[in-house]
């Protein structure tokens, strides 16, 4: 769905350009762009359904933020994506709304911490289809370090002024990362 809005758009944009390789770029770009905004909207409205729309909207950037260098797991269709999506992002909004297990600053932490261990271990992570060269490891992985350190000073915060919500959507963010790379580096391993 979003590649025929992007093709559309696309060649709305080339009209007066006839340079292939612009489309292409421009395609590529705005499938992404639409994508997001979808996967965005969708978390947005399934948090506005649960109660939880502003921690969803805090839990979606933390994820996205993160796992756009962290790197994992990757579908093999939009659609396969789609769904897995899904059911990974309901539960988790569920989780948020009812966030009291995250009261408890042992667990809060230890899951910060047992997180951020695994991440610092294994960032970023490639698919069989695009791994990373040794520039893009360094840069990504960088990246990948600095916006965890940024969420993890964050939650810190929020659970420190009590705003359990929030502090909950950024671990379970982070969570979700871990375990999307954790699973990418398996698939990684069994490709081989």
């Amino acid at each position: 769905m979003t590649q025929q809005l992007a093709n559309r758009v696309a060649d709305w944009l080339m009209r007066s350009d006839a340079n292939q390789e612009a489309r292409e770029v421009y395609v590529y770009g705005l499938d992404k762009l639409f994508s997001t905004l979808i996967n965005f909207a969708f978390v947005v409205g399934l948090g506005l359904l649960i109660g939880v729309a502003l921690p969803a909207i805090t839990f979606f950037a933390g994820y996205f933020s993160l796992r756009t260098y962290a790197g994992g797991y990757h579908a093999d269709t939009p659609r396969k994506c789609f769904f897995i999506s899904t059911a990974m992002v309901i539960p988790i909004l569920f989780l948020i709304r009812f966030y009291q297990v995250w009261l408890d600053a042992a667990v809060f932490y230890t899951a910060l911490a047992c997180c951020t261990l695994i991440l610092v271990l294994f960032v970023p992570v490639g698919t069989k289809n695009k791994m990373p060269d040794a520039l893009e490891k360094v840069v990504y992985r960088r990246r990948s370090l600095v916006t965890l350190a940024v969420l993890l000073a964050g939650s810190t915060v929020l659970f420190a002024l009590s705003l359990y919500s929030y502090a909950a959507a950024v671990l379970l963010a982070i969570t979700l990362t871990t375990a999307v790379v954790v699973a990418g580096k398996i698939k990684l391993l069994q490709s081989r």
